[in-house]
């Protein structure tokens, strides 16, 4: 019981605690002065025991308050609604158990069970609180038993053999409490821990009570003894109404990209309406693609009734994620199949019929998202990737690029104000520009001028290379090429020209014209070049700066930040 400041108040003797439990029970109602003296002194009462009982509720109002502990006419009144009582919370909980849908079911059986703290009426004593400990405990130990039939009927037998373990000498008589653990552990293929338990529960009836156990733990034990395959149908029951909302959170300063988020969300809207629905963005790090991605993904939720699904590729396997995946969908975890390609077909499963989006983020290639596609037409998936992901069957492709300069510049206005960019258009244009009209550099720098409000944009031009986050964006980037992209990027990096063309790149990498035009064609399918027009390739400014860098480490025996190994060379034809 906790006073009016919400501290655990004194509650006295024991006798005084059965006082407050019996008031307590009946929150909100008179309890007589009869019905106190019966609870707590039984049939025969002492002289002093009205006096007594007096003093014990005089006692209370000092801890709680005369306004909750009201004398009224016959008895008192304990003034708290009866739903702020542990004891009515519970029925409740459990009521509401039992015509909720399994997995919400579990919530509030769980939710019931938290409010319990040791022995019911703990500290109380006399002839009601004996009473109603023993009904309580009864209570307490049934809805244990239902929770735990529960999981059993959901499949989860690894943390319900966890939890008996040793309840066949706490529990001696609650043959259902048996009857279930057996078959959880019989499942886990312990059958003779299983069968120990039905052997020492028998003995103990037995000896205890001269009974043999009941027909539903004597049937379980003999379909134990002749292995029934019945005993191993699990049929795991999926949430009804699982809707997950895994998105992230929208960018409230996005800019631009307009006619690129149009496309995407008419075409994510499309779903249902031809076969699978997949839009894959492609472009470098840095460029903003998942900003892009998450702002459609959130422009069409409504679409998407059914929820929707989120996974950071670069965090987890597929396998993995299809196991989170099929969790938010409603699967319990204890019945999840073992093999990604199980798994994918749950997924498939689970997803039919169903309008669901899947954003899948930074994904390497096109085999980390095959299995994680769902395969109702209903529903629509969007991928990221610094790679084109040409091997996706039906997909639509986004490349994105740097920002055109206009949008560079309103981005950055949406950060540090329009009013500090008016001042220094001049300085706002190179600042956009040495950040290479890349949205993540952009708002780092942007970041930094926020915590220096006295600093000049153009103060910040020249001071982007310690950018750690866009650094790191291009570490990942560069680290996925192949020992032949990246030792041809050095190469190119280290010369002087804006564009680059097949036939110029040939004699620095020491090939034909079509075999420099094969990897410049494979650079831009990394998203590592751009190509403005057919034969041109492009670097982005600060993706030179970087690569530069990594050079000057390798081309001396340091390790590179991409931690690819140096002198590599390209292997000539000629």
């Amino acid at each position: 019981m906790r006073d009016a400041a919400g501290r655990e108040a004194p509650t006295g003797t024991p006798q005084q605690r059965a006082v407050l439990a019996m008031l307590a029970m009946r929150a909100g109602e008179l309890v007589t002065s009869t019905d106190l003296l019966d609870g707590i002194f039984g049939d025969e009462h002492p002289r002093t025991a009205a006096a007594t009982i007096s003093t014990y509720v005089g006692r209370l109002r000092r801890v709680l308050g005369r306004e909750i502990l009201a004398s009224v006419p016959g008895g008192y009144q304990l003034d708290v609604a009866p739903e702020h009582v542990d004891v009515n919370r519970f029925a409740d909980l459990i009521a509401a158990a039992a015509q909720a849908a399994p997995v919400d079911a579990l919530d509030l059986y769980r939710e019931a069970e938290s409010l319990w703290r040791g022995e019911p009426l703990a500290g109380s004593g006399g002839p009601y609180a004996e009473r109603r400990r023993a009904t309580l405990t009864e209570r307490r130990l049934t809805a244990w038993e239902a929770r735990l039939q529960l999981e059993l009927d959901l499949g989860r037998q690894t943390s319900i053999a966890a939890e008996l373990q040793g309840t066949e000498t706490l529990h001696p008589f609650r043959e259902r409490l048996h009857a279930i653990h057996m078959l959880a552990l019989y499942r886990l293929d312990r059958q003779g821990e299983a069968l120990t338990i039905y052997e020492q529960v028998r003995r103990t009836l037995a000896g205890e009570l001269g009974v043999d156990p009941g027909p539903e733990l004597a049937e379980l034990h003999t379909a134990i003894l002749r292995a029934d395959p019945a005993l191993h149908v699990v049929q795991p029951i999926p949430v009804a109404g699982a809707h997950p909302a895994q998105l992230p959170a929208d960018a409230g300063d996005f800019t631009g990209r307009a006619e690129m988020l149009a496309g995407i969300t008419v075409r994510l809207g499309g779903a249902g309406q031809s076969g699978c629905t997949l839009v894959a963005i492609s472009g470098m790090g840095g460029v903003g693609k998942t900003t892009l991605a998450v702002r459609a993904a959130h422009a069409v939720r409504p679409l998407f009734p059914d929820g929707q699904l989120y996974a950071d590729l670069q965090e987890a396997p597929p396998a993995e994620v299809l196991g989170r995946f099929i969790v938010a969908l409603g699967w319990p975890p204890d019945a999840m199949p073992a093999t990604e390609s199980e798994r994918a077909a749950l997924y498939r499963s689970l997803t039919a019929d169903k309008r669901l989006l899947v954003l899948l983020d930074n994904a390497g290639d096109h085999s980390q998202v095959g299995s994680l596609v769902p395969g109702s037409p209903s529903c629509a998936t969007l991928v990221t990737s610094r790679a084109m992901l040409t091997h996706l069957p039906s997909a639509r492709h986004v490349v994105l690029d740097v920002m055109p300069e206009q949008e560079a510049l309103e981005l950055l206005a949406a950060i540090v104000g329009e009013a500090r960019v008016a001042a220094e258009p001049e300085g706002a244009r190179r600042l956009v520009a040495a950040c290479g009209l890349l949205p993540l550099a952009i708002r780092l720098a942007a970041g930094r001028l926020l915590a220096r409000p006295n600093w000049r944009l153009a103060h910040l031009v020249g001071r982007l290379g310690g950018l750690e986050e866009l650094r790191a964006s291009f570490d990942r980037s560069y680290a996925q090429l192949s020992d032949r992209e990246h030792t041809a990027l050095l190469v190119l990096a280290s010369g002087e020209e804006d564009e680059l063309t097949p036939a110029a790149c040939a004699p620095a990498l020491r090939l034909t014209a079509e075999e420099a035009e094969e990897i410049l064609e494979s650079l831009v399918d990394r998203a590592v070049l751009s190509s403005p027009a057919p034969g041109v390739y492009r670097f982005q400014n600060l993706a030179r700066q970087f690569i530069s860098e990594y050079g000057e480490a390798e081309w001396t025996g340091a390790t590179p930040r991409g931690g690819k190994t140096p002198g590599v060379r390209i292997r000539s034809r000629a």
